[in-house]
């Protein structure tokens, strides 16, 4: 999520031809923050198929609602960031 948010400082206070770099490392950020999402859901699900009585279903619930509230503020915040360079490439 950090490598998002410093790119939208690119975006934000970087120079104009920054621009489209600032863009594509936020997409790169994401890209990189879904995959590290499915690989962490996919192990959760591993662990929800063993039958253990050492499992922490409390655990692997709190996990799944912490990736997703990651990738809904990673989306909103790239959703900004790609509103900013279109405002400032129309301007």
């Amino acid at each position: 999520m950090e490598a998002i948010e410093l790119s939208g400082r690119v975006v934000s206070e970087g120079i104009d031809s920054a621009l489209s770099d600032g863009a594509v490392a936020a997409q790169m950020g994401y890209a990189a923050l879904m995959g590290g999402a499915y690989n962490v859901r996919i192990n959760l699900k591993e662990l929800r198929a063993m039958e253990t009585k050492h499992l922490d279903k409390d655990f692997i619930a709190a996990t799944e609602e912490k990736i997703k509230k990651m990738i809904l503020n990673a989306e909103k915040t790239l959703q900004k960031i790609g509103s900013e360079v279109d405002e400032k490439l129309q301007g």
